[in-house]
């Protein structure tokens, strides 16, 4: 008899370590799920985004293309506003170096314009320098 509650009492403790175990391991897994979701976005996701100012970016850009991807930028700052990680800078305006001032009107359409992107955290572009050509 002593024998048989002794058996008991183990299998009682192993199956409360098992409940426990998978109990851990399923609370350990939503929660890495979750902040994988919020913190990463995809390679596609990661194109699509940049994709929206890479088509501006490259040597001897006209001015109404730059015009349109200060345009693009400004209204894309305005839409993330609540998202500091989203903003993107603009460097280097036309002749313009203020960089507090993502004025379209500063750039001159007769001329064309060097546009470079440069990409922070998680391969996002989050700075775009225009330089003057000729």
């Amino acid at each position: 008899m002593e024998n048989a509650t002794k058996a008991l009492l183990i299998a009682a403790a192993i199956l409360i370590a098992i409940v426990v175990i998978t109990l851990g391991v399923f609370v350990l897994g939503k929660g890495s799920t979750l902040v994988k979701e919020n913190s990463d976005m995809s390679e596609v996701e990661v194109t699509t985004y940049n994709s929206k100012f890479e088509g501006y970016c490259g040597k001897n850009i006209r001015g109404a293309q730059v015009r349109q991807l200060i345009n693009a930028v400004n209204q894309h700052n305005r839409t993330n506003a609540d998202d500091e990680s989203r903003q993107i800078k603009i460097d280097g305006t036309g002749s313009n170096t203020d960089n507090t001032k993502n004025d379209p009107n500063a750039i001159k359409t007769g001329f064309s314009y060097t546009v470079t992107p440069s990409y922070g955290q998680g391969g996002l572009v989050d700075k775009i320098k225009i330089e003057q050509g000729s």
